[in-house]
C-alpha cells in the first residue's frame, strides 16, 4: 500500500500516556484509537499528517 495523498490523511487529536509519561495510544481525527505500534506504522506509511517518526538516543523509534 502506497502513501496516501496529503488531503486524505488523518491527524492525531489525542494521546494517552502511561504512568511514566510514555505515549501509549493515539486517537485520530476520524476517531480511530491506535496503539503505539499501530500509530508508528501509520506514520511511517504516510497516512498521518503533521507527524514524523525519529530514532531517539535510546535507539527506539
Amino acid at each position: 500500500m502506497g502513501a496516501v495523498p496529503a488531503d486524505n490523511r488523518e491527524t492525531f487529536v489525542a494521546v494517552q500516556k502511561n504512568g511514566d509519561g510514555d505515549l501509549t495510544a493515539f486517537q485520530t481525527s476520524s476517531g480511530r484509537m491506535l496503539a503505539y505500534n499501530e500509530a508508528l506504522q501509520e506514520v511511517q506509511a504516510g497516512r498521518i499528517a503533521g507527524v514524523n517518526a525519529f530514532k531517539g538516543r535510546d535507539g527506539e523509534t
